[in-house]
């Protein structure tokens, strides 16, 4: 009984993590070269017992929040007119240095 109930718990408490992300994402949906983010999930076991026809069965204890990872998907380029504007086309990052670094 106390299993069940700790198997929903842990759903929920996944979803409110995964719900975080989602609201983050929407309140920056409109700040200049923002990246998106995803909730991870992982499955909890409990253990292994065994079916009557001897065959193993995982026990789940439901699941948890993994962590979340960004999204590095490319986003829209936009022209602006000004020469000091730059913009990368595919993968990779800008690379910023200090006077002194």
């Amino acid at each position: 009984m106390l299993t069940s109930f700790y198997t929903a718990l842990s759903g929920i408490n996944a979803n409110s993590q995964a719900i975080n992300v989602i609201g983050n994402n929407l309140a920056n949906i409109n700040t200049t070269a923002y990246k998106g983010s995803r909730a991870n999930f992982a499955e909890l076991l409990g253990g292994v017992s065994y079916g009557a026809d001897g065959n193993p069965i995982q026990l789940g204890l439901g699941t948890i929040s993994a962590g979340v990872s960004p999204l590095f998907t490319q986003g829209s380029i936009q022209a602006t007119g000004r020469p000091t504007d730059v913009a990368i086309s595919g993968n990779g990052f800008f690379v910023l240095s200090t006077g002194s670094g």
